[in-house]
């Protein structure tokens, strides 16, 4: 847990312009509708997905997702 931080994004590339997307949360949004929406899974705190696209696309696409959540 760090203060001020919400929701912590990790990715990395797999082969085939595929990104591996880990998403933690402190709680504050459910994670893992994020990831159920991508078809991935997980925990409201916990949870992960694969994501086609260019890396800046998949990073926009998430963190998209992410400051929507934030804002509901």
């Amino acid at each position: 847990m760090i203060e001020g931080v919400e929701v912590a994004i990790f990715t990395y590339e797999k082969p085939g312009n595929k990104h591996k997307v880990s998403l933690r949360s402190n709680g504050k949004i459910d994670v893992s509708e994020i990831c159920v929406s991508y078809g991935g899974g997980g925990h409201a705190v916990a949870a992960g997905c694969t994501v086609s696209g260019t890396r800046k696309e998949v990073e926009n696409m998430i963190l998209n997702d992410v400051i929507k959540k934030l804002g509901e």
